[in-house]
């Protein structure tokens, strides 16, 4: 020590300038490796005199004078000075005061460039990052479901710090007619064997996917985290229960408008478990002290799929954001990894969310087009070979089979009127066949297929089991949960009807599908006349011969 002090140590700023790290010391004993403060009306001079000189009071060496490092109001850091005499305050000549504060100036400028480098060094990894993510995920051809494969397998990269996550899931939200919001896609990767998952099938996500990312089609409730992040567009962090602080959610400072709340863990039963610790980033929707959280966290997911222990990010992505986003990027630490996310974290996970929307559109695009190439193309298959056939059964048995197909129903069955419209009679299916030609029905009885005969309207009908229109005893011989039933019409007016159903699930028929199987019936009502012609006239003939 040039200076003939006992003592110095020099710390500079941590990430956001939330805590002071030791950089070097001269000291007899360790010098604290962190400063932290909890009150921010107190200064960071003050906080660093103390915290050091509570750790070397016992080898008499005192805080005699503390720099700047650096300009003095936004400093890099500080150099602490120490010394066993405690009035060196006051007996340390001009001179020597001078010799340090140029020092700490020499010392803050050196920190800046070390900075500055570091800086540069992050933002071109994080940047050659994002390009492979954007390389690879705009790729023609790829689906929805290969996209988002690969994000989570570039948000679990090592190679980059930013996105070296224990875990990460995408989530492609959908709406359902009734205002529902169902998870329709989803793809996950998790790298610790501390998080529960099942070994994955996709060359881009991994081999171990997280269980919660396997469930497909699932309904969401109003109140659950990925519907409000996605239509509140609002960024948030969720911690583990318990969290003792915020520290345990989120490293470090966050430079934006953000609100701390607790969310509680809710059971189907309303019995309530906890409150975990979480954070609402952006300027959207606040949560003020006493009102309710703004969305709630399912018990019996948080219990098994091991929540409890996870520190997650959920970020929204799509491409208009006056409407609901399009999917909701999960990723985070689980409890036993000592890493907590950052500021810095975010803004990549926001700079990936981006790349993603544009990608998962793109895909979303090109899987329309193939799928409207294949309707087309199947629209005019199944015409040429309804077209080609004169037989009546053949042709009957080809448009039952050709119409589920073209929508993908579980069944169809074709009715046929009889000639005074006071009754139908099953003519073809295609399923269980033989037991649908032994159905029939008269005017009396409350079925759709006369409603269909009147009306020469389609219908459509979501829940047969609460149709007053549908027969129980119909529902239970052919196990249907949806139907859709169109009118064949020929020479204006309806000769049969063609009934679409789904046994697997209840299903809503979309306008689009009602219009595609409305256009192929009515070239199927053509061919159905056509062969009653031909059918009759080759009586005829047999008659007279």
């Amino acid at each position: 020590m040039a200076s003939n002090l006992d003592g110095a140590a020099i710390y500079q700023f941590g990430h956001h300038r939330s805590h002071l790290e030791l950089v070097t010391a001269h000291l007899r004993v360790a010098a604290p490796m962190r400063v932290d403060r909890s009150d921010s009306a107190v200064t960071w001079v003050s906080a660093v005199e103390t915290t050091v000189a509570a750790a070397t009071a016992e080898a008499d060496l005192h805080p005699i004078a503390t720099y700047a490092l650096g300009q003095a109001e936004e400093p890099h850091g500080y150099l602490v000075v120490l010394s066993r005499d405690r009035l060196a305050t006051v007996r340390r000549a001009p001179a020597t005061d001078e010799m340090l504060r140029a020092g700490a100036q020499l010392i803050g400028g050196a920190l800046a460039t070390q900075r500055l480098i570091a800086d540069l060094e992050n933002s071109n990894r994080l940047l050659s990052a994002l390009g492979d993510i954007t390389i690879s995920i705009l790729k023609p051809g790829a689906s929805r479901h290969e996209v988002i494969d690969i994000v989570v397998s570039h948000l679990t990269d090592s190679d980059v710090p930013e996105f070296d996550f224990n875990f990460a899931t995408v989530y492609l939200l959908d709406e359902r007619d009734d205002g529902g919001i169902v998870v329709r896609m989803a793809a996950g990767r998790a790298t610790t064997t501390a998080i529960e998952a099942a070994p994955g099938t996709s060359p881009h996500a991994g081999k171990r996917v997280p269980k919660w990312a396997l469930e497909e089609d699932r309904l969401l409730a109003e109140e659950d985290v990925l519907v409000y992040v996605a239509r509140s567009w609002q960024p948030a962090i969720v911690g583990t229960l318990p969290s003792a602080d915020r520290g345990d959610v989120m490293s470090g400072g966050i430079p934006a408008p953000h609100t701390w709340i607790e969310v509680p863990v809710v059971y189907g039963n309303g019995m309530v478990q906890g409150r975990v610790l979480s954070v609402l980033i952006g300027d959207g929707e606040r949560a003020r002290s006493g009102e309710a959280a703004p969305f709630t966290l399912a018990g019996e997911v948080f219990d098994r799929s091991g929540h409890k222990d996870l520190v997650r990010i959920f970020v929204p992505f799509g491409s208009d954001q006056s409407r609901r986003a399009t999917g909701v990027l999960e990723v985070g630490y689980h409890r036993s990894d000592q890493r907590r996310p950052d500021w810095g974290q975010v803004e990549a996970l926001r700079a990936a969310a981006a790349q993603l929307a544009v990608a998962v559109e793109m895909a979303r695009l090109y899987e329309d087009a193939q799928r409207h190439a294949h309707q087309l193309e199947l629209v005019a298959d199944v015409s040429k070979a309804i077209a080609s056939s004169i037989d009546l059964d053949q042709t009957l048995t080809l448009v039952a089979q050709n119409l589920a197909r073209l929508v993908d129903a579980s069944l169809c069955q074709i009715a046929l009127y009889e000639e005074d419209r006071e009754g139908w009679y099953g003519a073809a299916a295609s399923d269980l066949e033989e037991q649908w030609r032994r159905q029939h029905g008269e005017r009396g009885d409350a079925s759709f297929l006369f409603h269909v005969l009147d009306s020469e309207e389609p219908v459509v009908i979501d829940d047969v089991s609460q149709s007053a229109q549908v027969d129980p005893a119909y529902v239970r011989a052919f196990g249907l949960k949806s139907l859709m039933a169109l009118p064949l019409i020929a020479d204006e007016q309806a000769i049969g009807a063609a009934v679409l159903g789904e046994r697997t699930r209840l299903r809503r028929f979309t306008p689009d599908e009602v219009q595609r199987a409305q256009a192929l019936a009515v070239q199927a009502a053509v061919a159905i006349k056509n062969a009653r012609l031909h059918a009759l006239a080759e009586e005829e003939r047999h008659l007279q011969k």
